[in-house]
């Protein structure tokens, strides 16, 4: 099995799951073969989307992200929680999980609000390619997790900080 940075256990749960379903042959899983069912308790933290052209519509966003973030993203599109000046290398970066096909593990900063101040969370997010019937990969599997030391969440204040400062690093792996 690959030795990857996944630091939280439920990024790393669903990662197993998502590795046991691999064809092989450097194929992506197919959809098809995703049982929700086999996952509940992650599902809180999981977010589908739909691969398109030039969007990647959010299909399915988990209650956990929805009480994370403050507000429900399914049916919007996900480059538009980017910051505008980071769409191009997040573009790049979703086009490899798409084109290669990779599952991509990135740690980043979310801006939140909390008791009307802006707070940063890190952030672990996985990425990971479906495919559909065709072999084409129509769907990514994401899951969001907060993670800090000690099992508490990893809460700093961002004033002073770019959004360029916000995404701290990234991982591809083959599927």
């Amino acid at each position: 099995m690959i030795k990857l940075p996944i630091r939280h256990p439920q990024t790393q749960e669903l990662f197993a799951y998502w590795s046991s379903l691999k064809p092989g042959n450097g194929k992506a899983p197919f959809w098809s073969d995703f049982s929700p069912a086999k996952i509940v308790k992650l599902l809180p933290n999981i977010l589908v989307m739909e691969v398109k052209e030039t969007t990647l519509p959010i299909r399915l966003f988990g209650t956990g992200l929805v009480e994370t973030l403050g507000r429900d993203a399914t049916g919007q599109d996900y480059y538009d929680f980017v910051p505008i000046e980071m769409h191009a290398e997040q573009r790049e970066h979703m086009g490899k999980v798409v084109s290669t096909p990779a599952c991509a593990v990135s740690y980043s900063k979310l801006i939140v609000e909390r008791e009307g101040k802006e707070i940063g969370l890190l952030s672990e997010s996985i990425h990971m390619p479906m495919s559909g019937d065709d072999s084409r990969i129509t769907r990514i599997v994401s899951m969001n997790s907060i993670i800090g030391e000690g099992g508490q969440s990893y809460v700093v204040d961002i004033e002073g900080r770019t959004k360029e400062d916000l995404i701290l690093e990234r991982f591809l792996l083959p599927a």
